[in-house]
């Protein structure tokens, strides 16, 4: 239940608007979840609005829990200004990974 909770907040967050220092708005958090789905093999059940860390260059980022095909738990954190994926960590990483065929079939 506290990650469904989890995720509606971040879903709420999508229709605020967040500016950074630049003026540059965050991407809508739907398109932030294709992002990881394109790029990993697997269905989200957690999201949240977090911290951006030091090297990631960025005051906030989307930071979401992927439960990969064999049942392991990813952490993708993606950069919601620029949509690019800033970090990624979890067993099973390199299986749910996606190749570009895979992607292009779905």
């Amino acid at each position: 239940m506290r990650h469904l909770a989890s995720l509606l907040f971040a879903m709420a967050l999508a229709f605020v608007p967040v500016l950074s220092a630049s003026g540059q708005s965050v991407l809508d958090i739907t398109r932030a979840m294709d992002v990881v789905t394109e790029r990993f093999a697997g269905r989200i059940v957690a999201a949240e609005l977090a911290d951006g860390r030091p090297e990631e260059g960025v005051p906030v980022v989307f930071d979401f829990r992927l439960l990969t095909e064999t049942g392991a738990i990813l952490r993708v954190r993606v950069d919601p200004f620029a949509s690019i994926i800033v970090d990624v960590d979890g067993y099973g990483l390199v299986e749910a990974r996606r190749t570009g065929r895979e992607s292009d079939a779905q």
